[in-house]
């Protein structure tokens, strides 16, 4: 099995692991809005939450 943990939800991220074979397995909700100072964005979108997909080998 195995398990990412990925930067966050955005937009090109989550499509891209549904594609290879990868789904939801669990998520840190807030991380990114309430463990950083400033935010984080990707491809202009502001990241709040950690993904973590996995999929058997």
């Amino acid at each position: 099995m195995d398990i990412l943990g990925l930067e966050g939800d955005g937009p090109p991220t989550v499509p891209f692991y549904e594609r290879c074979g990868f789904a939801l397995h669990r998520a840190a909700w807030d991380l990114f809005t309430t463990t950083t100072a400033t935010a984080i964005r990707e491809a202009g979108v502001q990241l709040r939450d950690m993904a973590h997909p996995q999929r058997s080998l």
